[in-house]
């Protein structure tokens, strides 16, 4: 009967079920245990799993035959996106519409803004927003299913691993004939697409909603009677320009990166923020009295390329963040020196000790630390991949990264058995103290006998 319940299926999970009916634990199943399992509430609602996302045959479709293929995003690249830097480039050219590249760049957002729309309603509301939350659809599990089945693939850190697919005949069909075979994806690549799905959205509809409101509040009344002129063009292809980022596989890890790490610095960067701030309104007071301007070409030739100054608080920042970038930050400092006094400079090379050394070189240190971290989450990536793309060099793979986990582990266990020692040193030392008086009369015992062998050799060797 239990053969029969899951004959020859590729969508449930045969091990997990076999856990449910085999209450005991002697890896057998009686008759008893199979009619008491199945007459219980308790595994009605296992086998029934609550936590899925709703999905119909159309949206499985789309996420399994396409939008779950890298080849989608390199075409829609190549198709949709690489235009739009194309037609970026003839503008200005002569003998080229500047309407009828205007115009283009429309058509172009509006057919990315489909794309990035139908994707939405392939992986749903939420699952788009947030892959590695939400798990996957019955549909899209018994694709992947599929795949590891033909491929015969373990389970590898797998929210599915565990999961009983509960679908009718029809529908198992449908999956058998209609869906392919689905390749799972890890922790990490799920993060990847899902802030590259958020990435992607929040550019169109905020771009959008700009051209928007330029289009109808001009800056400019000539271009009023416009629809895409001046600045209201780059808008939309500041969009589309995105996607660059977010088609292209070796891009999105960069994109990760800078989603998941630079949140983490909120403090240094809120540090660093007020820190400019303060020290802003300080350079406003000590060099914001009109002061600079005696000094002229003659007396200092490069007088003429200074533009900044500390006369208001936002050019004050305007010129401290010049200097933290390292941009002709001596010229800035000569020239408010020679106007003030030689004492002053301690205000530019205290700024540059802190800013640009300090806080920079922290910042680049926490930032290579949280890249070493991504590295070692991508490793079973790199193994699966490896494993399905490279079968033939996988055993040489698999041997030089059983020795290095070898190494790691044996360095794990000698740095265990150092602190084990240093534990049992601590536990001795402390044992006299808990015997209490016994310890001590024990130690002036030996310090006794210590010195009386000490005054014995003296007096031998007096002898």
């Amino acid at each position: 009967e239990f053969q029969q319940l899951v004959t020859h299926s590729i969508l449930i999970n045969k091990n997990k079920l076999f856990d449910i009916f085999n209450d005991d634990g002697d890896d057998v199943i009686d008759i008893n245990e199979f009619v008491s399992a199945l007459s219980k509430q308790e595994f009605r609602s296992k086998m029934l799993y609550h936590g899925e996302q709703a999905q119909n045959k159309l949206q499985a479709w789309l996420e399994c035959n396409v939008y779950r293929r890298y080849r989608n995003r390199l075409m829609a690249f190549l198709c949709i996106v690489l235009p739009v830097f194309g037609m970026a480039l003839l503008r200005g050219l002569y003998g080229i519409e500047q309407t009828t590249v205007d115009g283009l760049v429309f058509v172009f957002y509006g057919l990315n803004v489909a794309d990035i729309g139908l994707r939405w309603f392939a992986f749903g509301p939420a699952r788009f927003f947030d892959l590695a939350r939400y798990p996957n659809p019955p549909f899209t599990t018994a694709a992947i299913n599929k795949y590891n089945s033909k491929r015969k693939i373990p389970f590898l850190n797998d929210d599915d691993s565990d999961k009983i697919i509960r679908l009718s005949a029809s529908e198992r069909e449908w999956v058998v004939n209609n869906l392919r075979d689905t390749r799972p994806q890890s922790l990490l690549e799920r993060s990847v697409l899902s802030i590259c799905h958020r990435l992607e959205a929040f550019a169109v509809i905020s771009m959008g909603m700009l051209w928007t409101i330029a289009f109808f509040f001009p800056f400019d009344e000539k271009d009023a009677d416009k629809h895409l002129a001046g600045y209201q063009r780059h808008v939309l292809e500041l969009s589309l320009f995105i996607r660059f980022f977010t088609c292209l596989r070796s891009n999105q890890k960069l994109v990760y990166v800078i989603f998941t790490v630079f949140p983490q610095f909120s403090a240094l960067l809120t540090f660093l923020v007020l820190f400019i701030y303060g020290w802003a309104r300080l350079g406003c007071t000590l060099f914001g009295d009109g002061t600079r301007e005696i000094i002229t070409e003659e007396v200092y030739p490069q007088t003429s390329n200074i533009t900044t100054d500390f006369s208001t608080l936002p050019f004050s920042m305007l010129s401290l963040i010049q200097l933290m970038i390292g941009e002709g930050w001596h010229e800035i400092m000569y020239y408010n020196v020679m106007s003030t006094s030689l004492i002053f400079s301690t205000y530019f090379m205290f700024y540059v000790l802190i800013v640009t050394i300090i806080v920079a070189n922290v910042f680049v240190g926490l930032f290579l630390s949280d890249i070493d971290e991504l590295k070692t989450k991508q490793e079973d990536e790199d193994t699966l991949s490896i494993f399905l793309k490279k079968s033939s060099k996988f055993k040489q793979y698999a041997k030089s990264k059983l020795a290095e986990l070898h190494y790691d582990l044996q360095q794990i266990e000698d740095r265990r058995r150092q602190k084990l020692k240093q534990i049992d040193t601590f536990k001795r030392l402390l044992n006299p103290a808990q015997h209490g008086g016994d310890g001590n009369k024990s130690i002036l015992n030996q310090s006794l006998i210590g010195l009386a062998q000490a005054d014995y050799d003296d007096e031998f060797r007096m002898f």
